[in-house]
C-alpha cells in the first residue's frame, strides 16, 4: 500500500508473508504509472514492512511492488499498488472568500464568510479573524481561539 508522504516521497507499507521465518528482507520497485519501466528502490534488503521512497517527481503518478528474499532466493513480485500521485499529503488551504457583514448593531456585529475553495487535503479546523481600523496599517486578532463555524460574533470593536 502506498501512502502520500511529501511532495517528493511516498510511504510504502505491505503485509509480510504468512511463512515469514526464512525472510531476510524485501526489495522494493517503482514505475511511473502506465510505463512498466521498473526501478529498484533499495540495493540491500529492507527488514521492516514499511519504507519511505524518496526522490520521486511531484505531480507524477507511480505504482510500486515488492518481493521478499530468503536464503533460497527471491520471491515473485507482489501485485502492483494502486497508482498514487506524488504531492504533499497536507498543504495550506486557500483563503476563505465572500466576507460579509451579517448583522450590525450598536455594540456587536456578526461577520460571515465562505469556506476555502481548496482545503489543503485536510478538513479546516477553524478560522481566525483579524481587524484593522480604517486609515491604519496594523491588523489585530479578533479571536484567540479558532472559530469553528463560518461566522463570528464580534462585540465592542473599535470599528463599530
Amino acid at each position: 500500500m502506498a501512502i502520500r508522504d511529501t511532495d517528493t516521497s511516498v510511504l510504502l507499507q505491505w503485509q509480510e508473508p504468512k511463512d515469514k521465518d526464512d525472510i531476510l528482507g524485501y526489495y522494493l520497485y517503482y514505475s511511473e504509472a502506465g510505463k512498466q519501466e521498473w526501478k529498484t528502490v533499495n540495493n540491500k534488503p529492507v527488514t521492516k514492512t514499511r519504507f519511505i521512497v524518496h526522490g520521486l517527481k511531484t505531480w507524477k503518478e507511480y505504482v510500486f511492488r515488492v518481493k521478499s528474499v530468503s536464503r533460497a532466493g527471491n520471491s515473485r513480485y507482489s501485485d502492483e499498488s494502486h497508482p498514487i500521485m506524488v504531492k504533499s499529503a497536507i498543504d495550506v488551504p486557500s483563503s476563505p472568500s465572500a466576507i460579509t457583514l451579517l448583522l450590525c448593531t450598536g455594540s456587536e456585529m456578526v461577520v460571515g464568510w465562505r469556506a476555502p475553495f481548496y482545503n489543503g487535503g485536510n478538513a479546516v479546523r477553524g478560522y481566525y479573524l483579524d481587524q484593522k481600523e480604517k486609515g491604519t496599517e496594523t491588523w489585530r486578532e479578533v479571536n484567540v481561539k479558532p472559530a469553528k463555524e463560518k461566522q463570528l460574533k464580534v462585540g465592542n470593536t473599535p470599528f463599530l
